[in-house]
């Protein structure tokens, strides 16, 4: 099954506290970071750029005041490629998703509630005699494992990561 890394979509999520401050307080649009080295925004470097300052702003400004959480929204341009996300309160507690699970890494972690997730995709199969691909989609459970074992990549999945969490914290059905 080929894989098709460069169509990996990227996404940035906080607590949906600090994102409303950076961005807009009721519509979550896509960016790019406002710098001169980014060039259309899709390329690897223009989202990981957009990622790293995105991250770094978010994380930062709880503590800023008013006119430096301003300035910030400045760094970025929209509409963009880089797709911020909020997650649930409570995190896993509330909703077992991607978003969730990436900011309970950063809570165990003890690390600024900001995280990148990515989607992997999977480039299907070519139809002959067309510019076309058949059965084109998300990888899911199974085939993730694959595609780390295949890249020495450590996985987790959203249940170990809830076990552990239970295991070690309580019941988050009873949180």
């Amino acid at each position: 099954m080929p894989y098709l890394n460069t169509n990996i979509y990227i996404f940035i999520q906080d607590n949906g506290l600090n994102l409303n401050q950076l961005i807009s307080p009721k519509l979550m649009v896509t960016v790019d970071a406002n710098h001169p080295s980014i060039t259309t925004g899709i390329s690897a470097h223009d989202r990981a750029l957009t990622c790293t300052l995105l991250a770094s702003c978010t994380a930062a400004i709880a503590s800023e005041s008013k006119n430096d959480k301003i300035s910030k929204v400045s760094l970025f341009r929209r509409p963009g490629h880089v797709f911020p996300l909020r997650a649930q309160q409570g995190l896993t507690r509330k909703r077992r998703g991607h978003t969730e699970a990436v900011l309970e890494f950063c809570r165990l972690a003890n690390l600024p509630m900001v995280g990148v997730i990515s989607e992997l995709v999977d480039g299907g199969v070519e139809v002959e005699g067309k510019a076309e691909r058949k059965e084109p989609g998300m990888l899911r459970g199974e085939e993730c494992l694959k595609f780390g074992k295949k890249w020495g990549l450590m996985c987790c999945s959203i249940e170990d990561l809830v076990n552990w969490i239970e295991k070690n914290e309580g019941d988050l059905e009873k949180t």
